[in-house]
């Protein structure tokens, strides 16, 4: 084998272990997200179910929740640009690993599905995230101890 073909099988081996490590990168990336996106929804309903026994005050705990909300969006928009950064330099790489060897197969329309599938989780995920993010206020209006109305005196009209 002369220089050209070993750095020919050089390169083609550096292509396709890029390819791995990016598919590899964007399901951690997805993992990752979901493991945190549980840590925050379960911290987030430990500080309601709390609420009473910690003797966190209402404004507080609307605050908290949002900031838990805003911490799973920021996540959220950074495991979607990762994982499309992934997807767009595996494409790359598979074509350059096309160029390298003609003989390569081509590749499939579907190939992203398993990356868009994460995408489409998360955007879910996100939805969910709305939602709950617009209830907060009637959650926490509900776990506010009710007044209790006594009556402690009738009212009684003077005599005439």
């Amino acid at each position: 084998m002369n220089l050209q073909e070993n750095l020919k099988i050089e390169r083609y081996k550096l292509v396709v272990n890029r390819q791995k490590y990016f598919t590899e990168l964007a399901r951690t990336t997805f993992n990752s997200y979901i493991k945190i996106f549980i840590y925050l929804v379960a911290g987030g309903i430990a500080l309601i179910s709390a609420k009473s026994i910690l003797e966190i005050d209402p404004q507080l705990l609307r605050k908290l929740i949002r900031i838990i909300l805003v911490l799973a969006y920021i996540i959220a928009i950074v495991s979607i640009i990762q994982i499309g950064f992934c997807l767009w330099r595996w494409y790359g790489f598979r074509r350059a690993e096309i160029e390298i060897n003609p003989d390569s197969p081509p590749i499939k329309k579907l190939a992203w599905i398993f990356e868009g599938l994460y995408i489409f989780i998360i955007i879910i995920t996100l939805i969910v995230i709305c939602r709950g993010a617009s209830q907060i206020d009637s959650i926490v209006k509900k776990l506010q101890p009710q007044q209790k109305q006594t009556q402690t005196t009738q009212s009684i009209e003077p005599v005439k």
